[in-house]
């Protein structure tokens, strides 16, 4: 078992928000010494579910409340192997429809456009689309001008040095 101040540790820097509440009841449990109904009320679960956690706990330390591997088909394509497609290089892999074509292309899997998407937020990205640039755009030294121009020209005004306004 852990001492207070690792499972405080633990408990401050743990990323997963499943694992977090997990050692949150443990440390109720351990260090508050409130009872399995106790911290099953208090954290809205069940009495079983608290007392297995208590249990995985004991037997393997902090590691025993990660999540479990859940029944399912493995994915064909991991979250990592499609951020490494779309961090080749281009900037067009950044859109979800043309990263599902460069993976269908270079793997021959075939994923939706939805895929793609669920896949990158699950990785932590965010399709975002590049601003555009409008062809007559001002540089910034001539709007950072225009501005300092202006912010003059309204203290003017705003003193009565100017003719016009």
């Amino acid at each position: 078992m852990l001492t207070r101040a690792e499972l405080m540790h633990a408990l401050a820097t743990e990323k997963d928000p499943r694992k977090v509440t997990r050692i949150h009841g443990i440390c109720r449990i351990v260090i508050e010494k409130e009872s399995y109904r106790e911290v099953a009320r208090i954290m809205y679960k069940s009495y079983n579910t608290i007392r297995a956690w208590h249990e995985r706990y004991l037997r393997e330390g902090l590691k025993g409340l990660s999540d479990r591997p859940r029944p399912g088909r493995p994915p064909k394509i991991t979250n990592r192997k499609l951020t490494e497609f779309m961090e080749e290089g281009d900037t067009l892999s950044r859109f979800p429809k043309l990263l599902a074509e460069k993976v269908k292309e270079k793997t021959g899997i075939a994923y939706s456009e939805g895929a793609v998407r669920r896949k990158l937020r699950d990785g932590g990205y965010s399709p975002k689309v590049p601003e555009p640039v409008h062809a007559r755009r001002e540089s910034v030294e001539n709007v950072a001008k225009w501005q300092k121009w202006l912010k003059h020209w309204l203290q003017k005004a705003e003193n009565g040095n100017s003719s016009r306004f």
